[in-house]
């Protein structure tokens, strides 16, 4: 069964997005939004408790239900914004002719197309992949300037909410590869576009037991 996911749930116009709204309920998925039932627009939740605003909280992917043309963003639509800004997927559910969100739309589902569940299964996962190749290589030429003759280090990378964990794991290395694989995997993320509350990187000998260590 594929993980939940924190998903924001957008619309165009009030109940627009409840038919997707059910289908994620039903995969198991947690939903956000950026307005309570009846809001018409601004102020949204952030502007309200900053801290409740879902970005902040985390999501992993944003979902926007637009079931008639519009060449202008509506009133509740003013968090697909926020949520571009913050590099989070956008999926659309609704045609692309005069679309003013076009540009940045990750996944367009229209009639006949997969589930907006499965949709959100797919582009999370496939969200992690740039960022893992990029870990991947900053980690290989660490790894074969300081210490060419150990063996590989493998990476694996787990969002939790608006943080990132990634694990490394390998052969035995001293402390000073191990804080200079931190280095290089720290300076990969920060070039991602999409920005993280946390960042916890730790290091695994092949064999032993998990342990934790953040950065």
């Amino acid at each position: 069964m594929a993980p939940a996911l924190d998903v924001l749930v957008l619309e165009s116009s009030p109940a627009a997005a409840d038919e997707a709204a059910a289908d994620l309920d039903r995969a198991g998925h947690r939903l956000h939004r950026c307005y309570d039932a009846g809001e018409r627009g601004f102020p949204c939740k952030g502007v309200l408790a900053p801290s409740t605003c879902p970005i902040e909280q985390g999501v992993d992917v944003a979902v926007l239900v637009r079931p008639r043309v519009a060449p202008r963003p509506t009133p509740l639509e003013t968090g697909v914004s926020c949520a571009v800004r913050a590099g989070i997927p956008l999926i659309e559910v609704g045609g692309e002719a005069l679309d003013p969100f076009g540009p940045w739309v990750t996944a367009r589902l229209g009639q006949g197309g997969i589930g907006v569940a499965d949709a959100c299964t797919s582009v999370a996962e496939r969200t992690l992949d740039p960022l893992l190749a990029r870990v991947r290589r900053h980690v290989a030429q660490t790894m074969a300037t300081l210490a060419p003759s150990r063996g590989p280090v493998t990476c694996v990378l787990r969002r939790s909410g608006p943080g990132l964990h990634i694990e490394l794991s390998g052969p035995r290395l001293g402390k000073d590869v191990q804080h200079a694989l931190a280095l290089r995997v720290a300076d990969a993320v920060r070039s991602e576009r999409r920005s993280h509350t946390t960042l916890d990187i730790s290091y695994r000998p092949t064999g032993s037991p998990p342990s934790t260590g953040q950065t």
